[in-house]
């Protein structure tokens, strides 16, 4: 039992080290590449614009 605990520690200790993110973030895709994403707006966010600016 202190074996199986001491390995569980040791897998939860390893996936929060950044190596493990890294792994954890390419598996799930949560940050996937931005020129295969359709959504992907090359040219960002349109300028905010005031009331009382002139164009």
């Amino acid at each position: 039992m202190v074996e199986w605990v001491q390995a569980e520690l040791d897998s939860l200790a390893a996936s929060i080290e950044p190596d493990g993110i890294e792994k954890q973030l390419a598996e799930n895709r949560l940050f996937p590449n931005p020129d295969a994403d359709e959504l992907h707006d090359p040219l960002g966010e349109p300028e905010e614009k005031y009331y009382w600016q002139f164009d």
